[in-house]
Order: C-alpha cells, then sequence, then structure tokens
C-alpha cells in the first residue's frame, strides 16, 4: 500500500465491526477511541477526512510485516517515561557521533507512520514506539533486534502527563491534578492507554518470554547514574564506544541540552507547527509527585497500585 504524505492520513469508516470505547479522562471530559487489539486510537472530530495519525487499523498489521534490518533498535516506552531521552542517547551510540537526530523522535515512531514511510530512512534506524512487543515487526523477533524497555515510577509519569495533556488542549485550564489522577488511576481498559495494563505486559516482555533478550532502563538510574547507565546500553547494543564518548554523549543528552536542541529539528508532524509540541520537555525531575499529590492523593494512589499491581516485579525510586 502506497503511503499517503507524512502526517496527512484519513480514518476510514468506523463499522459494527470496530471496537469503540469512551472513557473519562477527567470527570467533565471524555474522549472517544477506538480499540485495536490492545492498542487504542482517539477519534478527533474531522479525522475521517484529515488526521496527523494514520488509521490503526491499517497500520498495525503493515508493522508487524515490516522488513528490518538486524542493527535496527526499537525502544518501547509508556508515554511520558523518558522516550525522547533515551532515543537521542542511543542514536548517538549508534552512530558514533554526538551530532543530535535531525528529525524529532515523532517522525521515528512506528505507529505515527505507514512502514513505506521509513523505507529510506539511513541505517542504523532506531525507533522508537508506546505500542508493546506484540506489535513490532515480526522479523525483529526473527533477527533478535535490539529491544530497549523505558520505565519511569508512575507518580512522576503521571504527573508529567496531566501537564502534557493539559498544554495540548485535551482538557480545560480548571481541571486540578488531583481529577486528572483519579480518572488516571480508574482508567479500566486493557490498552497501551493504561499505564497498569501496560506495565504488566512489560513484565510479561522482560521475564517469561526468552525469544529476545530485552534491555530495562529506569528513568531515575539514568538520572542518577547516566554515564554508568549508558555504559550498560553500550553492552547490551554490542558495539564499543569510548568512555569520553559516553561522558560526551551524556552531557550532549542532558535535560537542558536536549530541550534546546529539539528546536533546531524538523517539526514533529507535518502540518503541526514546531511550537505546537513545545510541552514536549517541561522539567526531567525525580520526585517532582511530591509538589502534586495531596495526602489523600498519595494513599489513594498507593492503595490502587498495591491491589492493581500485586506480583509486579519492577521497583521503581520515587525519589533520589
Amino acid at each position: 500500500m502506497a503511503a499517503p504524505p507524512v502526517g496527512r492520513y484519513k480514518i476510514g469508516p468506523i463499522t459494527e465491526k470496530d471496537t469503540l470505547v469512551e472513557y473519562a479522562m477527567t470527570p467533565r471530559h471524555t474522549v472517544k477511541t477506538f480499540q485495536v487489539g490492545d492498542a487504542i486510537q482517539h477519534l478527533a472530530p474531522g479525522s475521517e477526512e484529515s488526521s496527523i495519525l494514520p488509521d490503526l487499523r491499517e497500520v498495525l498489521p503493515l508493522i508487524k510485516e515490516m522488513p528490518v534490518y538486524e542493527d535496527d533498535v526499537f525502544i518501547i516506552a509508556s508515554a511520558k517515561t523518558g522516550t525522547h531521552w533515551t532515543w537521542e542517547i542511543v542514536n548517538m551510540l549508534m552512530k558514533g557521533t554526538t551530532d543530535y537526530e535531525k528529525m524529532s523522535k515523532a517522525r521515528r515512531q512506528l505507529e505515527f507512520h505507514y512502514p513505506d514511510e521509513f523505507k529510506d530512512m539511513p541505517r542504523p534506524r532506531v525507533f522508537n514506539t508506546h505500542l508493546l512487543l506484540h506489535h513490532i515487526p515480526k522479523q525483529a523477533i526473527e533477527k533478535k533486534c535490539k529491544v530497549i524497555v523505558v520505565q519511569r515510577n508512575p507518580k512522576d509519569t503521571v504527573v508529567s502527563l496531566f501537564y502534557h495533556m493539559k498544554a495540548s488542549g485535551a482538557f480545560d485550564a480548571e481541571t486540578t491534578f488531583s481529577e486528572f489522577l483519579s480518572a488516571w488511576m480508574k482508567l479500566e481498559t486493557v490498552t497501551n492507554h493504561n499505564w497498569f495494563y501496560y506495565t504488566k505486559k512489560l513484565q510479561e516482555m522482560l521475564y517469561d518470554q526468552t525469544n529476545l533478550p530485552i534491555h530495562n532502563v529506569y528513568y531515575e538510574d539514568m538520572k542518577s547514574n547516566p554515564v554508568g547507565e549508558v555504559k550498560k546500553i553500550v553492552e547490551y547494543l554490542g558495539i564499543n564506544r569510548a568512555d569520553d564518548f559516553i561522558h560526551q554523549v551524556v552531557d550532549k543528552c542532558c535535560f537542558d541540552n536536549l530541550k534546546k536542541a529539539d528546536d533546531t529539528k524538523v517539526s514533529a508532524l507535518e502540518g503541526i507547527p514546531k511550537q505546537a509540541f513545545s510541552f514536549m520537555y517541561r522539567k526531567g525531575e525525580v520526585g517532582d509527585w511530591k509538589n502534586h499529590f495531596t495526602v489523600a492523593d498519595n494513599e489513594e494512589f498507593d492503595r490502587i497500585y498495591n491491589e492493581k499491581m500485586n506480583g509486579i516485579k519492577f521497583t521503581y525510586k520515587y525519589t533520589l
């Protein structure tokens, strides 16, 4: 299937065969979506005629059949957990240069494009996605491509997501963090937009399958010991990089430098002005959740987390 121009897509007609899901983002705002397996797509007004993202019903099967090279790298992460940061680091490591990628992370995000749009992408290729392992190309498993999972403590993740969604106009300015948090914790969809479901699936990826070795990165460890964590990534990738180069990569990829570099990149998605994504970098701190959670919020979060995540093997750091 020939791909349309980048960023100029249409969502096909919704039929009775499709699974429609409407969920509360806040007490006053609901989101209409359709679900394809455990992936979800928002139905924005007018998306039948013009959408910045392709139709998931079309693109997911195409991604599965997408040809890959053995040196392709795939970064899998839930939203707001450090995908941009890790993607830029891995690009520098794979290419042996501290030059920033000219293209934005979104231009290399699997579900944001038809596979044909990646055919002229220079190697080595580093992809990213908010989908789970079973949605990436089959050849990535067969060819033992490198897969890196990025995780962040859920309290800082939901704070970052709140500001991301607020800045993007997903809900009104009067919406409080506590309102957003309550809806986020109660989300029951079996989709990649549900952090609890997503994280359980990450555990299955890391511990219950043996076909593909996967490297797990914690955001907090990258903040507290960036050089040591980058050296672990280098070892996993099976490449040789000198210590001074690794230190340069760490410096170039610190939060402030990445935020400045983002202004030099090609816009995230065609047809969308750069300033529309200026909210992608906010603070990047560990422990900012303490400035947002009330005592009641924290107690309710811990209760729901313990209830939903019984048996989880991951250990998150909430402060440094």
